[in-house]
């Protein structure tokens, strides 16, 4: 009886290891709260964009890992927005982090990260446009700002078309939305003598990009201006 009750206690399975002991990166602080799967997404980041200068096809890689971080952990610190989530900007390239809200892509840092290509040249033009103070709004009166808008349109295009053909996919959706809402938008920052110009300007060069398709922006924009809708000398 003796050797029977020895031998199942010897045999049993061994207790399962405590969370807390579970090995983390050490750039991962415990007031955090991070989950596996946020390490995880973060610790992709880290590799993908330390190789992305290897070659497009690593730039694209780099590019959807640091949106799918920016997605989960935006839900995470915004869920908890007591949680010091700065403390991660250091560590995780490509990505700035802010108490209680979502992370900001660090284009500047990508694009050093990448190196000098037709991807990086076209990654900071979109950038220009999906970026959270796009360039066409103006960052203190929050008008449609067609003067700096210009030379963006004007480069957005070519820049485009000699992109890899998987950063255009990843971007095409994001700026033709962004295109649409910026036309879509009827307070000008500038007068009523200049500004009808200067947007005509625009829809020929929106008229003009293919890739991302601006011809329906084109189309909206004149229509604003043609239709009375424009306010001009505008501030929201």
């Amino acid at each position: 009886m003796f050797w029977i009750t020895l031998f199942a206690c010897t045999s049993s399975a061994p207790p399962t290891p405590d969370a807390a002991s579970v090995d983390r990166p050490a750039w991962v602080d415990a007031s955090l709260n991070l989950s596996d799967p946020h390490i995880e997404a973060l610790n992709s980041v880290r590799l993908r964009v330390g190789l992305a200068a290897k070659d497009d096809d690593a730039k694209c890689e780099a590019l959807v890992e640091v949106d799918a971080a920016k997605e989960l952990l935006g839900a995470h610190f915004r869920a908890n927005p007591g949680l010091p989530a700065a403390d991660l900007s250091e560590a995780i390239p490509g990505l700035i982090f802010a108490a209680g809200a979502d992370p900001e892509i660090d284009y500047p840092e990508l694009s050093r990260a990448f190196g000098t290509s037709p991807a990086t040249t076209a990654m900071i033009s979109a950038a220009a446009f999906l970026r959270s103070d796009p360039v066409w709004r103006h960052h203190e009166r929050g008008c449609f700002d067609t003067e700096t808008t210009r030379p963006w349109l004007r480069r957005l295009g070519p820049s485009f078309a000699r992109a890899p053909e998987c950063l255009r996919d990843h971007y095409r959706g994001g700026l033709e939305a962004e295109l649409a809402a910026m036309v879509d938008e009827t307070c000008y920052c500038g007068d009523a003598d200049s500004t009808p110009v200067a947007a005509e300007t625009l829809a020929v060069l929106l008229s003009n990009t293919k890739d991302p398709d601006g011809m329906g922006a084109a189309e909206v924009l004149r229509e604003q201006l043609a239709g009375g809708k424009a306010r001009f000398d505008c501030s929201r």
